[in-house]
């Protein structure tokens, strides 16, 4: 009779464990919900397009630099400068690829996603993510997201 309780205790006891962990695991699948729905609110075109300018900016004043130190090196005299076609065509050449590698690591905003994933976890619980996605589907929330986003048109 001793041994049938305790498997009984312990059948209920495991029962227990498991549907806790079912409700957690649907409470994080609905909460993982929650920031999907959040950040696909945002429309980060423009914060990607000034990240782009700034670091093709940065770029060429690496190439121009690297230009002007090989036109030295091989005596290529005053007219190797900006004017200069071939200048710009080598110019083009090593921009290409930094502007690849940019598209491939940052304007894609897959290094960002997670970060934002996690900070929105972290951050908020899942009835004050409720508040927040009740708020920016609101027509003031919808505009404090474009103005939040840097895609607020101007009128």
């Amino acid at each position: 009779m001793m041994v049938a309780a305790r498997a009984v205790v312990m059948a209920l006891a495991l029962l227990t464990c498991a549907a806790g962990a079912t409700a957690a695991a649907d409470e994080d699948a609905g909460k993982r919900q929650q920031i999907e729905q959040l950040i696909g609110l945002h429309d980060l075109t423009t914060s990607v397009s000034i990240g782009n300018y700034y670091l093709k900016q940065e770029a060429l004043v690496a190439i121009r630099n690297l230009l002007t130190r090989l036109g030295k090196e091989e005596k290529l005299g005053s007219d190797w400068n900006l004017r200069n076609p071939q200048w710009q065509r080598a110019e083009q050449i090593l921009l290409q690829p930094v502007m690849a590698k940019v598209a491939d690591d940052f304007t894609n905003l897959d290094w960002l996603r997670p970060q934002w994933e996690d900070l929105d976890s972290r951050e908020f619980s899942a009835e004050e993510l409720d508040v927040l996605l009740t708020h920016f589907h609101s027509d003031v929330g919808r505009k404090q997201a474009k103005i939040v986003d840097h895609t607020y048109p101007r009128m």
